[in-house]
């Protein structure tokens, strides 16, 4: 039989609080092995309980049904913990209950979830992805990491929803809304944004490598610290967002409505096509092995931007800077206008101006060792002070132009045009000038022309 008085209280009390929390030594400040040693007939039954105690399934479980797991099988006992049991009674084996017991109620079934998560999720409705993003069932699952690379979720109202810091690597988004969405440090690698709108949208710390953007509208975004390297950007929107020194490497713009501050952007062998980018900043700029077909550039800054291997085709740039511009390797190949761009102080060496115009061009300081210009009209240029060993003009239109200072050794004139000229202190040593055309404006005072090769075309210098 089991004590009577305070012990039989106790144990009552503590069956109770057994059965309100696993925790029983935290609600009685006892352990469960001390209880046992003031009830020794039930010491069995409570130092399983201790073993057990941390078990979720515990409070599922009649005490009965843990009593005999653990060895009790006195049936005053049994029936004794059947009594203290209100919570989930259960019979004695052998006794039947004094009177009929009442129907256990059924649980309530919990509703089931709104769709079971799994890889790639296709989701077919914002209340479906409010749900995943929400639902702590579903935060906790296993398949939480899982269910978002590649998922799909195609035109949808993401409006306002958060998908920081989550891993959206190849998940379909094109055509969907995320207008004031939050995207911070969210993996967007290879995701398509194809015709989506982005309008408002945070996407500081995103990477979007890879991500396609297809006619998207990114009005407005701020893509300063986002990774955009190898994206396709093609005819979309991007006024008024900021992609100062974004990391854009490989990106494709072709067609995109673009911001005009471009300023410290790595755009390393990015294209652009038919944008109209007058007056654009690129100044600091990287845009090695970059391609410029057909763009308006207009007064744009390049100014100590690197430039290196860098393309233009049939571009309009009069009065573009490329002020000290590291363009090692620089090409304007046939229909690019400059007329009045300066590249003062920039470096050129090996850089190809081919079939462009060039009136009124300022080179002057610049580093061009080995440049190539042959054929290029550059009247009134400014070469003054130019480092310019090996360099070809070969058939150019010089006339007018300012050569004075530079350093031509080496370098190609022949058939060129330099009526009205200066060429005052210019090195022209070994140089050729085979067949060049000068005039009685031509100035040639103090200019070395040691060992070159000269013959006249058309006389009447005014001093040699």
């Amino acid at each position: 039989g089991l004590p009577a008085g305070a012990a039989t209280g106790q144990m009552k009390s503590n069956f109770l609080d057994l059965r309100r929390s696993v925790y029983v030594s935290e609600s009685l400040g006892l352990s469960l092995a001390a209880l046992a040693g003031t009830v020794p007939a039930l010491s069995p039954f409570l130092t399983a309980l201790e073993r057990v105690r941390l078990n979720p399934g515990l409070p599922q479980t009649s005490l009965v049904e843990i009593a005999q797991a653990a060895g009790v099988d006195d049936q005053a006992i049994l029936a004794r913990l059947a009594d203290l049991d209100p919570l989930n009674p259960a019979p004695v084996p052998n006794e039947p209950p004094s009177s009929p017991a009442a129907p256990a109620e059924e649980p309530a079934e919990e509703p089931e979830p709104l769709w079971e998560p799994g890889p790639s999720q296709t989701f077919r409705s914002r209340e479906e992805v409010i749900a995943a993003l929400t639902d702590p069932k579903i935060a906790r699952s296993p398949a939480f990491g899982a269910i978002w690379p590649g998922s799909a979720m195609a035109g949808l109202n993401l409006n306002g929803l958060c998908f920081a810091g989550l891993d959206l690597s190849g998940a379909d988004l094109a055509g969907a809304s995320l207008k004031g969405a939050s995207l911070d440090g969210a993996n967007c690698q290879r995701a398509s944004f194809d015709g989506a709108s982005l309008c408002g949208c945070s996407a500081q710390r995103a990477s979007f490598a890879g991500a396609s953007f297809i006619r998207a509208d990114l009005r407005g975004l701020d893509l300063s610290s986002t990774l955009l390297a190898e994206a396709d950007l093609a005819e979309a929107d991007l006024t008024d967002s900021n992609l100062e020194g974004a990391m854009a490497n490989g990106a494709n713009f072709a067609g995109a409505a673009l911001p005009r501050r471009l300023k410290g952007a790595s755009l390393i062998e990015a294209r652009f096509e038919g944008q109209d980018l007058s007056e654009a900043d690129f100044s600091g700029a990287l845009l090695d092995r970059a391609f410029f077909e057909e763009v308006d550039l207009t007064r744009a800054n390049f100014s100590q931007a690197s430039l290196k291997e860098a393309g233009f085709y049939r571009c309009a740039a009069p009065k573009a800077v490329f002020r000290a511009v590291r363009g090692q390797g620089l090409r304007f190949l046939p229909g690019c206008d400059l007329d009045l761009a300066t590249f003062r102080g920039a470096d050129l060496r090996e850089a190809v101006f081919q079939d462009s115009r060039l009136t009124g061009v300022d080179f002057a300081a610049c580093r061009a060792l080995g440049l190539r210009a042959d054929f290029q009209d550059l009247a009134a240029a400014s070469l003054k002070g130019a480092y310019l060993r090996e360099a070809s003009f070969f058939g150019s239109n010089l006339t007018g132009a300012d050569v004075s200072g530079s350093d031509l050794l080496g370098a190609s004139l022949g058939s060129s045009d330099l009526r009205g000229a200066n060429l005052s202190g210019a090195s022209l040593y070994g140089a050729d000038l085979y067949r060049v055309r000068l005039d009685k404006k031509t100035l040639l005072q103090g200019a070395d022309l040691n060992d070159t090769c000269l013959k006249i075309e058309s006389a009447g210098l005014s001093a040699v």
